[in-house]
């Protein structure tokens, strides 16, 4: 396969999401009491997380004065900006390297799902703005990725790619719909022998990948991928 696109899932696949959100608590308790951040993540989070809503519903839950709102405001956003321009000191070593050894092809594309201005925060604040981000609004990834095949004159019912998640649904539904692609569920912290198509970090992904090739070209009636 040369050149493959390589379609990546960003939370918990290239980025250490829940480490993140233990800092944006942090980040948000030292603002307001650390409880009422904790609590209130469940209240906002149904349609999808977003810090700046956070804030928002945080800062209208207790009264406050017009003076006390615009420091509250200015307080969040230098803390915020500073923030968010260090994520990539959240990114999982193996994920980064990766990225760092395939970007400039143009070929790594991010295929996310949750609040989309969240999500492009994420990724832009990790020093990778530069990359194609597909973000999806609900949990199926089939269609939108199909969508932006289309778009990019690929024919899904052919196109030969990569996809790295660590969510069994979304790596289950994409082999399903597309045959001819390569995919692979990311299980960084499982011990003992791993099923078809699992690997452990990327450091393996590419030698995963040249075995299932192998493996494919010796048998082409394979169908397990």
């Amino acid at each position: 396969m040369n050149d493959p696109y390589y379609f990546l899932d960003w939370d918990e696949t290239c980025m250490k999401t829940k480490a993140l959100k233990e800092k944006l608590f942090e980040l948000l308790g030292s603002i307001f009491s650390y409880s009422e951040v904790e609590s209130s993540y469940k209240e906002i989070r149904g349609d999808g997380y977003n810090p700046e809503k956070h804030f928002q519903y945080l800062l209208q839950k207790s009264p406050h004065t017009p003076e006390e709102v615009e420091k509250l405001e200015s307080d969040y956003a230098e803390k915020s900006t500073e923030f968010f321009s260090q994520l990539d000191e959240l990114l999982y070593p193996d994920a980064q390297e990766f990225i760092e050894s395939h970007r400039g092809q143009g070929k790594v594309v991010i295929l996310t799902f949750g609040n989309e201005e969240y999500q492009h925060q994420k990724i832009e604040g990790s020093g990778y703005g530069d990359l194609e981000v597909i973000v999806c609004s609900s949990e199926e990834k089939v269609g939108p990725l199909n969508k932006w095949l289309e778009a990019h004159g690929e024919d899904p019912a052919k196109v030969e790619f990569v996809f790295v998640d660590d969510n069994p649904h979304h790596v289950a539904r994409l082999r399903e719909a597309f045959p001819g692609a390569k995919t692979f569920l990311l299980q960084r912290d499982h011990t003992g022998e791993l099923q078809e198509g699992s690997i452990t970090s990327f450091a393996d992904l590419q030698e995963a990948v040249q075995e299932l090739s192998r493996e494919e070209a010796y048998s082409p009636e394979l169908i397990l991928r």
